[in-house]
């Protein structure tokens, strides 16, 4: 519960400290500025609020979106394996844009979905389980950051991939009639979207790269 400030009650003032800071700390891990917290706020939108729902699990859809520095409708190419790497992952779907909803990707444009999956260096098949499955020549409506991705690889000393590399918050099937179908990676709470159009409409509630 919070009080009229915003603030959780029942938490000490070294507490609300901590936490912002840590807020402020995952912000930037996801590419925000203090400018983009200024320019949320105009907007109604708090941002220190978005990133602890959407580290706690508890962020909408929308929310995800929100977070996210990527939103595309790409389709899917088999997995690139088998090659050494720079980042630390072991695989990477390759995806083709259809149609960018946020971000600087363009139709025509390959995001690569990074993967912890695939052929280690002993020849050996590494899976994991939390990893979603693609299918080569299906569309998808796609929220990924590349920050997140600089980030991790950052963090375990590794350097990013030259091409265009991210990793996923949500993950739709789009069908041929633009329904999104539940999968492979839905929202972790709220309603997940009907369709492209209802997604397009959540993200511009609370993203300022609007179409």
């Amino acid at each position: 519960m919070r009080d009229a400030t915003g603030h959780v009650i029942g938490l000490s003032v070294e507490q609300r400290q901590a936490a912002t800071r840590e807020a402020a700390i995952d912000l930037a891990a996801l590419g925000f500025t203090a400018a983009d917290v200024s320019a949320y706020r105009k907007r109604d939108v708090d941002l220190f609020e978005l990133v602890r729902k959407f580290f706690s699990g508890t962020a909408s859809p929308g929310e995800q979106m929100a977070m996210a520095d990527t939103v595309v409708i790409a389709t899917a190419g088999p997995a690139v394996q088998g090659r050494t790497r720079l980042d630390g992952f072991l695989s990477a779907i390759p995806l083709t844009v259809v149609d960018s909803l946020k971000g600087s990707r363009a139709p025509g444009d390959t995001v690569y979905l990074a993967r912890k999956s695939g052929l280690m260096p002993d020849g050996l098949l590494m899976e994991v389980s939390s990893e979603v499955a693609l299918v080569p020549g299906k569309r998808y409506l796609l929220a990924l950051s590349k920050n997140l991705y600089e980030q991790w690889t950052a963090e375990a000393r590794k350097q990013p991939e030259a091409a265009f590399s991210a990793l996923p918050f949500l993950i739709y099937e789009v069908s041929d009639g633009g329904a999104l179908l539940a999968g492979p990676q839905p929202a972790r709470s709220g309603a997940n979207p009907k369709d492209i159009k209802t997604a397009e409409r959540q993200l511009r509630t609370f993203s300022l790269d609007q179409h």
